[in-house]
């Protein structure tokens, strides 16, 4: 059987040959569901791995609900890309329902690794002056990083992703005080304590 897409017109025939009843029918069917996740994901001992990327799954109709299972490890089951945090190789199975009750599966196996090349996974960091007064410099060795600055009540007040190994930054808006900069780059943190005059 065909199935189209939009307005479509219905009509029923009576045993005389006669139509007896015309329905318009509007049939939008929704773009079936499909997971864009891989089949593994590989992470070190130790350290977190978000599970996907914004959107995980494209299709289906109206809000999308993610199920993860087994539970265990995940920050929140029921998000749309939990961050695992443990320290042992585990599968979990995705089930996403769309409002039509419509499912979709996919099952990813997070596979913990002890990582021996530590060398290699080094971030280096510069950030200067210290103390500063109103711009502070920062440069990395990779060719991008995320810049958080937390006060010392450890609440985030800057945050700024950069696409480049070394940026200035305006940083007028802070009090006076001392700050604690992380910069995280391929999932590898460095830290350093600034203070502001």
């Amino acid at each position: 059987m065909r199935i189209y897409l939009g307005l479509l017109v219905l009509i029923i025939f009576g045993s005389s040959g006669f139509a007896q009843r015309i329905a318009y029918v509007n049939a939008n069917i929704p773009e079936a569901m499909q997971v864009n996740l891989p089949a593994s994901i590989e992470v070190c001992e130790g350290e977190t791995v978000q599970l996907g990327e914004s959107p995980v799954v494209t299709g289906g109709a109206g809000n999308l609900i993610y199920l993860w299972s087994p539970t265990v490890f995940l920050d929140d089951p029921t998000s749309e890309a939990p961050v695992f945090s443990g320290d042992e190789t585990t599968s979990y199975m995705l089930i996403v329902t769309d409002q039509n009750n419509c499912t979709t599966e996919h099952e990813v196996t997070v596979e913990v690794s002890v990582c021996t090349d530590i060398d290699e996974r080094v971030l280096n960091t510069e950030v200067y002056p210290n103390p500063f007064s109103n711009e502070l410099i920062v440069h990395c060795s990779h060719k991008a990083f995320t810049l958080d600055i937390y006060n010392a009540s450890g609440v985030c007040v800057f945050s700024e992703v950069v696409e480049d190994q070394e940026k200035i930054f305006s940083l007028k808006q802070l009090p006076k005080g001392i700050y604690t900069v992380l910069i995280q780059s391929d999932r590898i943190v460095s830290t350093h304590r600034i203070i502001k005059n």
